[in-house]
C-alpha cells in the first residue's frame, strides 16, 4: 500500500511547478494527501552562508521589519496568490481520494487569505477592516505568521 501510494504523490507532484523550490513543493504536496509525518530531532545539519538564497530569517526585530519593508511589496503578495492557486489547481487534478476533502478546502481558504492580503495593497481604505476580519477568522494563525503578519498588513 506504501509503494502505491507514493506513487500516486509522484504523479501527483510531477511536473515541478517553476514557482516553487522543489522540496517545497514536494512537502507541500505531500501534506496535502495527509499523509506525512514529523519526526521532533535533527536529520541534517543545516549551514548558512551570505550568498544563500533561502535561509533563516533575522531574530532582531527591526532587521525583521526592514526586510519586510523591503521585499513584502505587491509583487510578493501576487506571488504568494499565484502559488496558492497553483497548488489548488493542482489537487484538482488529483485522483478521487488521494487528497482528503479538508485539505481542498483548506487550501481554497489560503487561496481567499492571499487575495484579501492582496486586495489590502491595492485598496488602503479596507486594508484594517479587512485584517481584522482575516485575524478574526484564524487566517493569519493558519496561513501565516499569527500576530506578526496582521501588523504587516497593517503598516506595511
Amino acid at each position: 500500500a506504501a509503494k502505491g501510494h507514493r506513487r500516486s504523490l509522484l504523479e501527483l507532484a510531477l511536473p515541478i511547478p517553476d514557482c516553487f523550490v522543489h522540496d517545497e513543493w514536494l512537502g507541500l504536496v505531500a501534506a496535502a494527501t495527509g499523509n506525512i509525518l514529523s519526526i521532533d530531532r535533527p536529520l541534517v545539519g543545516y549551514r548558512q552562508h551570505d550568498g544563500q538564497a533561502i535561509g533563516a530569517a533575522e531574530s532582531a526585530l527591526f532587521a525583521q521589519y526592514r526586510y519586510a519593508r523591503a521585499n513584502m511589496n505587491r509583487a510578493y503578495f501576487v506571488r504568494m496568490l499565484e502559488r496558492t492557486r497553483c497548488l489548488e489547481d493542482r489537487l484538482h487534478t488529483a485522483a478521487d481520494g488521494v487528497v482528503p476533502p479538508r485539505y481542498h478546502s483548506l487550501v481554497t481558504e489560503k487561496r481567499v487569505h492571499a487575495q484579501t492580503r492582496l486586495r489590502m495593497r491595492d485598496q488602503a481604505l479596507v486594508r484594517w477592516p479587512l485584517a481584522i476580519g482575516e485575524a478574526f477568522r484564524g487566517r493569519y494563525g493558519r496561513f501565516g505568521y499569527g500576530f506578526k503578519s496582521f501588523l504587516q498588513d497593517l503598516v506595511l
